[in-house]
């Protein structure tokens, strides 16, 4: 059995999978991500779920830069400040192997096991939520690094003048397609308050014209996002997860229309498809059982 996290700033999420990749009882589980002390927490839920399965391997899937020996580098929104080789600790303490990844990595690898995917396959998956994160697997490899800082999709800079991000770089992808960026969009132009992209999503089934402009910008924005990508490294597909992928058919034919205006592929082959993820909400978790496995 594998034991799978995935450790957001609010909230873990985990679950206990079997060799094919299912899950085992009732699970997934979820509870609050704790402000402080994360490892005396993941330690004694480890621990307590062992007692009931034999667990192989854990597999932990983070919001945070980490580099391929499982160190945690840099995480905005959880209690760590300083980087810790929390894979190594884990490991040590639990007496089986603890492989650590970030979500956008396992993400990727997850969609890597899709039926359909060939083995060698290069393709993109973006993660569109409150921020803007993603993965990259190339000739059937995850591309990482010794410090964890490598596919940082949404910090992609299209506009040097552009809105400032979390990051301190100003016209990231990310501040411009964030959840908070589009919300505050609709806001702006609109005479209601909204607090989430799926507000606005419901509202594109009334044909809201605020809900439609929002989600044709944020098509337009990504597809300009996925073309620099496209340039770089010719994947042949970009897969789109996240609450932000919910604003329907306009997000989705604005993305396919600005990638294939904008991508140099066009010119002598094919532009990259873009299609949106299934059970995107487990996909981390998927990702990590992958990773353990």
């Amino acid at each position: 059995m594998i034991m799978a996290m995935d450790i957001g700033g609010t909230k873990i999420k985990y679950g206990v999978l079997n060799p094919s990749g299912q899950f085992v009882s009732s699970f997934p589980r979820m509870f609050s991500t704790p402000e402080t002390n994360l490892v005396p927490e993941l330690n004694s839920l480890i621990l307590e779920i062992q007692k009931d399965f034999p667990l192989k391997a854990v597999g932990i899937s983070i919001a945070a830069n980490v580099g391929r020996d499982g160190t945690v580098f840099h995480a905005t929104n959880l209690p760590i400040s300083t980087p810790i080789e929390l894979g190594r600790i884990l490991t040590e303490n639990l007496g089986i192997p603890v492989k650590i990844e970030n979500d956008g990595n396992c993400a990727a690898l997850a969609v890597s096991k899709s039926p359909g995917i060939p083995e060698n396959d290069t393709f993109v998956v973006l993660t569109l939520g409150t921020g803007v994160g993603g993965g990259i697997i190339y000739n059937g490899e995850l591309m990482d690094s010794d410090t964890g800082a490598v596919a940082e999709l949404g910090h992609i800079s299209l506009d040097p003048e552009g809105p400032l991000c979390g990051c301190g770089k100003q016209g990231c992808l990310e501040a411009f397609i964030g959840e908070s960026a589009l919300v505050e969009r609709y806001n702006r132009k609109a005479s209601r308050q909204l607090h989430s992209t799926l507000e606005i999503s419901r509202l594109l089934e009334t044909e809201d014209e605020g809900a439609l402009d929002v989600a044709r910008f944020a098509g337009e924005t990504l597809g300009r996002g996925m073309a620099i990508i496209s340039d770089i490294i010719a994947p042949r597909s970009f897969y789109v997860a996240g609450g932000v992928a919910g604003l329907g058919v306009p997000f989705l034919t604005a993305t396919r229309e600005s990638l294939s205006r904008q991508c140099f592929l066009r010119l002598f082959t094919r532009t990259p498809s873009v299609e949106l993820v299934k059970d995107a909400h487990l996909l981390s978790l998927k990702g990590a059982w992958v990773l353990a496995s």
